[in-house]
């Protein structure tokens, strides 16, 4: 749970797929919508549609965002589907902030490619995919490890525990970890989000501005990439 007092965050997930269930009962949670109860989804867009009663930020995470569009466009002639869009796009005037994972395939066409705001680009099988998506090809083969919006190497920051980490020499340039515990990196405030260690050299904990780089953030990766462990970093 990253919320700053200062700040207050709450967090509404939206889990089309399977990797968000750890959220429930965290402090920061506003509630998990599970795939398929339609009648939580609408009630959570409507909330999410209203004008903010105070300082809180609501951080929308969604779990297949590509498949959640998919879904609701089946449903009442589309009327759902321009709800949640509208959220989406217009999400700062109303202090939403959404991060969403997609399959790569989904930057291609489609409602994922045309958003605005920043890119975490995980493992991707298919460099011709990826070059297409106009999203980085060097993304690593290791769950968790990518591209930053800000185009540094990151590795994804996890939720377990840790002994506090010995501090390095100035000048090393360290080998990429396969695992970052959350813990590690310098905590969060506000809108600025710690997600894990990054660096173009140096490594050093990586913050994602989610007011400087939204309105969304989207997480694209291959199934397998970490898409469901880092959208839950940011709750």
């Amino acid at each position: 749970d990253q919320a700053d007092p200062r700040a207050p965050l709450i967090v509404h997930s939206i889990a089309w797929a399977h990797g968000l269930d750890a959220i429930a009962g965290a402090p920061s949670d506003g509630g998990v919508v599970r795939r398929g109860d339609f009648d939580h989804l609408r009630r959570t867009i409507a909330w999410l549609g209203e004008e903010p009663v105070d300082a809180t930020t609501r951080l929308v995470l969604i779990d297949r965002l590509d498949v959640l569009v998919r879904d609701v466009r089946e449903l009442d002639g589309g009327a759902l589907a321009a709800q949640l869009l509208d959220v989406l796009q217009d999400g700062p005037r109303r202090r939403v902030a959404v991060v969403a994972t997609v399959e790569p395939a989904a930057m291609l066409v489609g409602t994922a490619a045309a958003l605005p705001g920043g890119r975490i680009v995980l493992p991707i099988d298919d460099p011709a995919l990826a070059a297409a998506a106009g999203v980085p090809q060097r993304a690593g083969a290791a769950p968790g490890r990518g591209v930053a919006p800000n185009g540094d190497d990151i590795q994804i920051g996890l939720p377990v525990a840790t002994e506090p980490p010995a501090a390095a020499p100035a000048a090393i340039v360290e080998r990429m970890p396969k695992v970052v515990p959350l813990a590690s990196v310098a905590s969060s405030e506000g809108e600025r989000v710690a997600i894990g260690l990054g660096g173009r050299s140096r490594l050093a904990p990586l913050e994602i501005d989610l007011d400087a780089v939204g309105p969304i953030v989207v997480v694209v990766g291959r199934p397998g990439s970490g898409r469901s462990a880092a959208l839950a970093t940011f709750a």
